[in-house]
């Protein structure tokens, strides 16, 4: 290697794993001496693997798992052995798929096994790589264990504070909404604009805590729906209902532009409802004077119901991470988790959700499974 390669094993932390996360493609190792140069001493565990068999590990990665030595990794009979049983199949399976040239996910976060019995949480991010002229896997680990306690003490306490919160919030939005609609008596004008903005924010506190709370339940994975035959258009219908008084206050109108003629989804029925709602608020939000349609069409074993609107679309930069936890474009205010509970409500019905530009505007479309005859 040339004097400049040297500058290689003087590469920071920081600079390895930003040289890691950049690779994109496969990574080709031209040298076991260039490759070693960049990671036998790095701190960043390095491994790479061909159906679960080592072909290489560096001392950190060894450490990480219990071992003294790269040498004992290399002698294991899989390195799937590393990972909890339930996850074993998927690994293997994306593996294989990743191996045959399919893309695949780079970047996760997970439990492994280490040599004493213990679990260490890792983020672990993986790039393709020829060894030996064959296609092989290259993996950088680092632990995440701190990482996820913290993250763990977080979501405790924000579930706490939310549970906490729920029930007195509701009642006070509850009171708040009969006294605005005259049910509780007669009110003055001057209080009446008061506590209809009170009425309205408190509602508004009670969906945040709704949110978090459903999005609490999904990262737990202590969520299931029962699903059962509904009917595609009574559900749309349902939805446009319930949203009436929103769309009305926002001087918006939706329209059921396309209709499936009674057709029948597997799923659960407010789940739907939820969902299509949070997409109807969305775009009422962007719609400006035109209106919102909403279809329902049958596609090859599957229903599709669509949300249109002619606003301004979804930033560029936000379209990969718009299921996410958090995203949040040009909207002003919301929790940035509406997508994120749409999409894992769908994903619990068998279903899918995915968001396509219109020209101008915004589709977002959900698709659910067809009843069988």
């Amino acid at each position: 290697m040339s004097d400049g390669d040297d500058d290689l094993e003087r590469l920071t932390k920081q600079e390895l794993i930003a040289l890691i996360r950049s690779t994109e493609g496969a990574m080709e190792v031209r040298s076991d001496s260039e490759f070693r140069a960049l990671v036998d001493d790095s701190v960043l565990g390095v491994v790479v693997h061909r159906h679960g068999n080592a072909l290489y590990a560096n001392q950190a990665f060894a450490t990480l798992l219990g071992f003294s030595t790269p040498e004992e990794v290399l002698a294991t009979e899989s390195i799937l052995l590393f990972f909890v049983p339930e996850n074993r199949a998927r690994v293997r399976d994306l593996h294989e798929r990743r191996l045959s040239g399919e893309d695949m996910p780079r970047v996760f976060e997970h439990p492994l096994i280490r040599q004493d019995g213990t679990e260490v949480w890792i983020e672990s991010r993986i790039s393709d790589a020829i060894w030996d002229g064959e296609p092989a896997v290259h993996v950088a680990v680092v632990d995440a264990s701190e990482k996820r306690h913290v993250e763990q003490m977080k979501d405790d306490f924000v579930s706490t504070v939310s549970h906490e919160l729920r029930t007195p919030l509701t009642s006070i939005s509850g009171a708040l909404g009969l006294i605005a609609s005259g049910m509780a008596g007669a009110v003055p004008a001057k209080q009446r604009e008061l506590i209809e903005i009170a009425a309205n924010n408190s509602e508004r506190l009670v969906r945040l805590v709704n949110d978090i709370l459903d999005a609490q339940s999904f990262d737990s994975g202590d969520f299931s729906l029962e699903v059962a035959p509904v009917n595609a258009d009574a559900v749309v219908e349902e939805t446009l209902v319930v949203n009436r008084p929103f769309l009305e206050r926002l001087n918006v109108r939706a329209n059921f532009a396309r209709r499936t003629d009674g057709t029948v989804v597997i799923g659960a029925r407010d789940a739907i409802v939820q969902v299509l709602t949070n997409l109807l608020s969305n775009a009422a939000k962007f719609a400006g004077e035109n209106d919102i349609e909403l279809s329902a069409r049958v596609d090859d074993g599957w229903v599709e119901f669509v949300v249109s609107d002619l606003g301004p679309g979804v930033d560029e930069d936000l379209v990969p991470n718009l299921f996410s936890r958090f995203a949040r474009g040009r909207a002003v205010g919301g929790t940035g988790l509406g997508l994120y509970i749409s999409r894992n409500l769908v994903e619990a019905q068998g279903g899918s959700i995915a968001y396509r530009p219109g020209s101008p505007g915004s589709r977002f479309v959900v698709r659910l499974p067809l009843a069988p005859e």
